[in-house]
């Protein structure tokens, strides 16, 4: 396993790690931090380097991936934690699919990482075949998104697209508010996509006449969080 240790922020290869972090890369890579979640990138092949202040329990786990030491100085310039807690971070390239399968989540114009994390996990867990950020959505790699994922971007095959221009020989399912009840739709028919909007304007009106509209029927408020629905619409369609 080779490496190399790092002091200077002068070091040309510090300064690209520092557009990484800052999500700026020509060859697709993105950072990864924890190791709960740099693990998970191993296990899938997506880990192609880590970097750490010293060798420690965490990086004796992974076989033949290169290693970069670097000072504690630097190493908090990189990070997204104030501690030196998480002791590891990754260096991950993710492969990109067109197969969307016969069961998408589309994510239109969401803005909140923490959202758009919680929605990658929860299509994972229920089961769905891949999830799409419009180009308007917040990155995939915005590291907010990756630590709410819990390593989720690494098992479900995630892309930046359009929904016209990934809708065709779909049935389109739009969550918003003045649909019909999940509960008088036991299922949908694939193969579809499902579609959540902004956390504050929802989908977008151009969309709206796509598909079927769908909603959660609540006596008490007229809304949710994105995050807490989108988990009971894709648990509700999890066994479809």
């Amino acid at each position: 396993m080779a490496f190399k240790y790092i002091s200077s922020k002068e070091n040309p290869y510090f300064k690209e790690l520092i557009k990484l972090k800052k999500g700026y890369s020509a060859n697709s890579l993105f950072l990864v931090e924890g190791k709960d979640i740099v693990f998970e990138a191993y296990k899938n092949s997506c880990l192609k380097e880590i970097i750490c202040v010293e060798e420690n329990d965490v990086t004796k786990q992974f076989n033949n991936i290169k290693t970069t030491y670097i000072s504690k100085n630097l190493y908090k310039e990189i990070s997204s934690f104030q501690s030196l807690n998480q002791k590891i971070i990754g260096i991950c390239k993710k492969e990109y699919s067109n197969n969307l399968g016969k069961r998408c989540v589309y994510l239109d114009n969401l803005q909140d990482p923490g959202n758009v994390g919680t929605i990658i996990r929860s299509s994972l867990a229920f089961n769905f075949s891949s999830l799409v950020l419009s180009l308007d959505s917040v990155s995939l790699y915005n590291s907010k998104v990756i630590q709410a994922s819990k390593g989720a971007i690494f098992h479900l095959p995630i892309i930046h697209n359009d929904l016209l221009s990934i809708c065709r020989g779909y049935n389109i399912y739009l969550t918003c508010i003045d649909g019909k009840d999940i509960m008088e739709v036991d299922k949908l028919i694939e193969p579809f996509i499902l579609v959540f909007g902004n956390e504050g304007k929802g989908i977008k009106k151009e969309y709206l006449v796509l598909g079927e509209k769908l909603k959660i029927n609540m006596s008490n408020f007229d809304s949710l969080n994105v995050a807490s629905a989108a988990a009971i619409f894709l648990y509700k369609y999890s066994q479809n």
